[in-house]
């Protein structure tokens, strides 16, 4: 299953040193984001994995043209809320996720994400 989210919001990254409260706000729309992304992929279907099973996940940053230099931690750190998101709309726990985290072409202006779940 393919999710296409929206680059992750600064505050979102680790080393942002923003209020707690702009964090909390950015990580809800993260979290609900992902979540209707995902039940718009999965298209009425349950997703097809055991609940105890091991289950890959992509990911793919493709980097707005402003961002130069970033970590593939980072970016898996920033996505946090966003995998909440997807194992929420999954009906699965994300501790069960493996992710592996790589780079795309980069996407001027703005960036997006594209997470594989599964195969």
């Amino acid at each position: 299953m393919k999710i296409e989210l929206s680059w992750p919001e600064p505050v979102l990254w680790p080393n942002n040193k923003a209020h707690d409260m702009a964090k909390a706000r950015a990580r809800k729309v993260a979290k609900h984001e992902a979540y209707y992304a995902a039940k718009q992929a999965l298209d009425g279907q349950p997703f097809a994995q055991s609940s105890d099973a091991v289950i890959s996940v992509k990911i793919t940053g493709h980097r707005p043209r402003r961002v130069r230099k970033i970590d593939t931690d980072n970016l898996q750190a920033a996505l946090k809320a966003a995998l909440d998101g997807i194992a929420l709309a999954l009906e699965i726990d994300d501790s069960h996720f493996r992710p592996v985290t790589g780079w795309g072409q980069d996407m001027p202006p703005r960036g997006r994400v594209v997470v594989e779940v599964g195969e």
